[in-house]
């Protein structure tokens, strides 16, 4: 009798484990598609001003000022210490390369540098 039920027992346990696997490989995949814009962002590599103040969590005034502070200072003493926010401009419009950016915030978090009043500090 305690064969049988250990039989019994074997064989609903490996059903178990049967129909289990079977259900977790025929769950149907997730077809849905992340947002067109986040698709983009992701895709390209020199953002614009917006972009930028979002990427770096920073305003597009925020942004603006450090490059202000950082052209002053660079033009005032013919010397910058460290990484300077780099940009191109095409047409009046500025446009920043991703790993650019992140190399800029951190050797500013680095150096510890406070943007105040136009200038650049230590």
């Amino acid at each position: 009798m305690s064969k049988k039920i250990i039989l019994l027992s074997s064989l609903i346990l490996s059903l178990g484990i049967v129909m289990g696997c079977y259900l977790i490989a025929s769950k149907p995949q997730s077809t849905s598609n992340p947002p067109q814009n986040i698709v983009q962002e992701q895709n390209t590599i020199m953002l614009d001003i917006e972009e930028t103040s979002k990427f770096l969590g920073l305003s597009t005034d925020e942004i603006k000022r450090v490059i202000a502070a950082e052209k002053a200072s660079a033009e005032s003493s013919d010397v910058f210490e460290g990484e300077r926010l780099q940009y191109i401009e095409i047409e009046g419009t500025k446009y920043f390369e991703k790993t650019n950016l992140l190399k800029w915030a951190q050797d500013s978090t680095a150096m510890h540098r406070n943007y105040s009043n136009g200038t650049v500090g230590y």
